[in-house]
């Protein structure tokens, strides 16, 4: 619980850079794990990682995307 009221007190931007750097790697695993399983050859695995997200000034910002 104390966890929680602390990520809260947190600046804005402060929270924003943490929930970037948890969101990347488990964004880049997930796709990972469908190319391993034979969803995605690779080509396709990095369109995906193109077009689902991209870093700008710090900033995640995800686009508009969808699986075939």
């Amino acid at each position: 619980m104390s966890s929680m009221s602390h990520a809260s007190s947190l600046p804005k931007g402060v929270r924003k850079q943490i929930a970037c750097a948890t969101a990347i790697p488990t964004l880049l695993e997930f796709i990972i794990l469908l190319c391993i399983n034979g969803e995605l050859d690779v080509h396709q695995m990095l369109l995906y990682v193109y077009r689902c997200a991209f870093i700008f000034k710090g900033e995640l910002v995800f686009k508009h995307w969808s699986f075939p």
